[in-house]
């Protein structure tokens, strides 16, 4: 067993990470980001670029004179470097500082669009939820393996195919997270607020458990099926009722942008991951691995990366902490005059000081990433190979560029302001860089911004605070929904099976839910306030064993579907819809 504990915990933190997207912090009872999660002993990428003499004097012209500290460069100073032909960088120094900011030199991309990576703090009761699945993975592999053990190469093997499919399980519940809020045409409000779209909300999880006229799939399936279809292209154009591509003050939710940038992120992760299964699969010869329990039972992978809502949520003891972290907060910082001061309460709180140098070096970053795409592609007089070369690290292939060759070429001369299919597809790259870029900042603005005090305002961390006890009050059966949501609507998309290669329908996580419901009548009548919400899925049960379904076997989103998501490469009836 004791070979398997660094497995057991890196598939744990990938699964928190997932739902969080947060790094564990020893001693924060707290969540909030605390700086650029790279090289904790590494300088920041601005504070070199701000090192290198022919940006310091770039960043002069670019400040307002009535600036009192030309040392502090702020959002509009970043923007003037970037964006203003007179006051900012030039050509030559741009190239210079892509130069400076390469990154994954050793697999030779250049337009990595993995760059939100955050270092932030992890609060109790996600770490409570990680420390439930370790165990939960501990007690499901073997301590004793057939034949005297595990190969090596079995071991890698076991692992990688359960990496792979908690980043395929991760996918599917941040696709859920955004499309939970479209109606049951798959869009969003144009004008899209908190009460319109909780409102969409409400009504897909009434859905879940109802069945369509043809009674073949759950009614909520329906919107999500149209929903993926236009995140990519909302991301795109920009187009509001597509996608959410601005979320309102106050509300956690992932923009069509953020979700986008994600997706590619993930989904090259699966492919690494994928290749690296292949590869130990020709030194094992090709023969069948299985992992087993104590008990000699075979283990399958969706039994450890599927569960059910209430499991995940109340079985785990992540609302219990969840509860028990608002509590504190009520008790010992709401309503305290210089809350921050009281060690109870610091640790979820952030000055504006801290935030603005997070926030600066992302905007940094993925404005660099924007111009250095537009300028390869102009520089280049709109070359073919050059373009291509941008969308093929989107994690495209060869067969799928050329269909959006296909639809450039239908693009050219219409409304699009484009004269031919090249000038098209670079119009199209260039606008999704920067609308990601766009969604990223303003997201990561209204992260920072939750925890974020006055210092010079006795009242204001305790008003602070008592925003976050709401938060975390509200925090479990916010997660319990968008996993319900994940698991029943996935079930519903033909997908294909890893070991056989036919299409199917994965109800591995459908069937955990109908096992573990957080909102069915039992659970609800189980609680001491008896509030929530009860949820009869008892007529989905016929589809986890179905014909054409397979709860056992390791089945997810293949890249194909993904870029079909992302850029319309596929056919339309992939959705299953």
């Amino acid at each position: 067993m004791d070979r398997f504990k660094p497995l057991i915990l890196i598939f744990a933190l990938l699964f928190t990470n997932s739902v969080f997207a947060e790094d564990s912090t020893e001693g924060a009872t707290g969540s909030r980001i605390v700086g650029y999660g790279e090289d904790d002993h590494s300088t920041s990428s601005l504070e070199q670029m701000l090192e290198q003499p022919f940006v310091a004097a770039k960043v002069e012209t670019c400040l307002p004179e009535s600036k009192a500290d030309p040392k502090v460069v702020d959002s509009d100073v970043i923007e003037c470097l970037w964006t203003n032909e007179d006051l900012g960088l030039t050509k030559k120094e741009k190239e210079k500082v892509y130069e400076m900011l390469a990154v994954d030199k050793d697999d030779g991309e250049q337009y990595n669009s993995n760059l939100g990576n955050f270092k932030t703090e992890k609060s109790s009761a996600a770490k409570k939820l990680e420390t439930y699945l370790g165990k939960k993975l501990e007690e499901a592999l073997s301590k004793d393996a057939v034949d005297g053990g595990l190969k090596a190469t079995s071991d890698h093997i076991v692992f990688y195919r359960l990496y792979r499919s908690q980043l395929g399980q991760n996918l599917i519940r941040q696709i859920s997270s955004y499309c939970i809020y479209a109606d049951e045409e798959g869009k969003f409000p144009s004008s899209p607020n908190e009460g319109n779209l909780n409102s969409n909300k409400e009504k897909n999880l009434e859905n879940l458990g109802k069945l369509t006229d043809e009674q073949d799939k759950s009614l909520a399936f329906g919107g999500f099926s149209k929903c993926i279809q236009n995140i990519g292209l909302s991301c795109q154009t920009g187009t509001a009722t597509l996608g959410l591509v601005s979320v309102p003050d106050g509300m956690d939710v992932i923009s069509s942008c953020e979700l986008n940038r994600m997706m590619t992120s993930i989904k090259k992760s699966i492919e690494k991951t994928s290749d690296l299964i292949d590869g130990f699969k020709e030194i094992n010869d090709g023969s069948r691995i299985e992992f087993r329990n104590a008990n000699m039972t075979e283990v399958k992978v969706p039994e450890l990366t599927n569960m059910g809502s209430k499991e995940l949520v109340a079985d785990s003891g992540y609302e219990e902490e969840n509860r028990a972290i608002a509590e504190s907060l009520k008790e010992n910082c709401v309503g305290k005059t210089n809350a921050e001061k009281d060690e109870n309460c610091k640790n979820f709180l952030t000055t504006k000081e801290e935030n603005d140098a997070i926030l600066n070096e992302s905007d940094f970053r993925n404005r660099a990433l924007a111009s250095k795409v537009e300028h390869d592609i102009e520089e280049s007089k709109y070359d073919l190979d050059t373009i291509k070369k941008v969308y093929k690290e989107q994690g495209l292939s060869d067969e799928e560029f050329e269909k959006l060759q296909e639809q450039a070429e239908n693009q050219k001369n219409s409304d699009a302001d484009c004269d031919t299919a090249e000038q098209c597809l670079a119009n199209n790259i260039k606008a999704r860089y920067e609308n990601e870029r766009d969604a990223i900042n303003k997201a990561l603005k209204a992260k920072l911004e939750s925890t974020q005090y006055d210092p010079d305002n006795p009242d204001s961390a305790a008003d602070k605070l008592d925003s976050l006890a709401t938060k975390y009050e509200e925090a479990s059966q916010n997660l319990a929904e968008i996993y319900q949501y994940a698991n029943i609507v996935s079930a519903f998309i033909d997908v294909e099976n890893e070991d056989t290669g036919e299409k199917m329908k994965n109800t591995a996580a459908l069937s955990a839910e109908l096992e573990s419901n957080y909102f069915s009548a039992s659970t609800n009548n189980g609680r001491e306030d008896n509030t929530v919400d009860v949820r009869d899925l008892s007529e989905l049960s016929q589809f986890s064993s179905d014909a054409g379904s397979d709860d056992t076997s390791d089945v997810n989103l293949s890249n194909t579907m993904v870029n079909d998501i992302q850029w319309g490469t596929g056919e339309k009836e992939s959705a299953n819809e």
